[in-house]
């Protein structure tokens, strides 16, 4: 079985890391860390008239060697070395076309939990995969008794 992360340096990210690690440890699969980075074409959106079209990749190349660095860290903890991806383009299609060219059997992606006005800014990747992806399609969330656990503390901070 082959396992196909995708990373953004997040704490969801982190999340799905480490649960895919854990899936490849119990079924010996392998790990593929994927990366990519956007181009922002910043003239587009600029207020000023005299501002010159160019591109910003976001994440940076650098950024993005450091992401996959980070999660790589995590796979190898347990015992899995992970081939890494850096990939330029549009995020939910080049981590479907990835997935497909690698012929993976399970993407795993964190979710940001995002609502409202922000997903509908923003979108969903999560959602794009799942409708798309050619394979099964892990979203791995925050765990719920974590978030009540910091609202606990907070709580208990605040007085």
């Amino acid at each position: 079985m082959k396992i196909l992360v995708a990373v953004d340096g997040s704490e969801f990210s982190r999340l799905a890391v480490e649960q895919a690690a854990d899936i490849a440890l119990a079924t010996k699969s392998e790990v593929l860390l994927l990366t990519v980075s956007s181009v922002i074409n910043m003239g587009s959106y600029a207020a000023v008239a005299y501002m010159p079209e160019s591109g910003w990749e976001v994440p940076t190349k650098e950024q993005a060697l450091e992401i996959l660095e980070e999660a790589a860290a995590l796979v190898k903890a347990k015992g899995i070395t992970p081939r890494t991806l850096h990939r330029l383009g549009s995020i939910s299609e080049t981590i479907l076309d990835v997935a497909e060219h690698e012929a993976v059997d399970l993407i795993v992606v964190g979710s940001h939990g995002r609502t409202g006005l922000t997903r509908f800014l923003l979108g969903s990747v999560s959602n794009q995969l799942a409708s798309h992806a050619h394979c099964s399609v892990l979203v791995a969330k925050k765990p719920v008794a974590l978030k009540r656990q910091a609202e606990t503390l907070a709580k208990a901070a605040q007085g």
